[in-house]
């Protein structure tokens, strides 16, 4: 217990983080948040975290996230993920790739966005 509370004291080392940005729509990780921005002048529909993948040295991880269906992003606007919620132990460095589906002018699309981090045990230094 006393090394969840540690873990969530300590601030997170951000450097770099793998965006991908398709037909006006930016998927890039900020942190622990996979952030989604609608850049057309139109609104996407029924957006949400397809699929979260770990690949790396991880002893204990899960790959259960929240999953949030947005009805609607207006043009512009963007919203935010948390699926680093659940405790991850392992050891080295440890990719992280989300992927993210929704409709734009009735075509379906996926995108991802990975970031890198290195693992001791419970602590992640994000590494870029």
């Amino acid at each position: 217990m006393l090394m969840l509370v540690a873990m969530a004291l300590l601030p997170t080392l951000v450097i770099k983080g793998e965006a991908n940005a398709l037909d006006g729509v930016d998927v890039r990780w900020e942190g622990r948040q996979l952030v989604v921005t609608n850049n057309n002048d139109y609104s996407i529909c029924n957006l949400s975290l397809a699929e979260i993948a770990l690949t790396g040295f991880v002893v204990i991880g899960g790959e259960s996230y929240p999953h949030v269906n947005i009805s609607e992003l207006h043009p512009g606007a963007s919203c935010s993920f948390s699926p680093l919620r659940w405790l991850i132990l392992g050891f080295g460095p440890v990719t992280l790739t989300a992927t993210v589906s929704y409709i734009d002018q009735g075509e379906k699309v996926t995108q991802e966005a990975s970031i890198t981090f290195f693992l001791l045990g419970p602590i992640a230094l994000f590494i870029g």
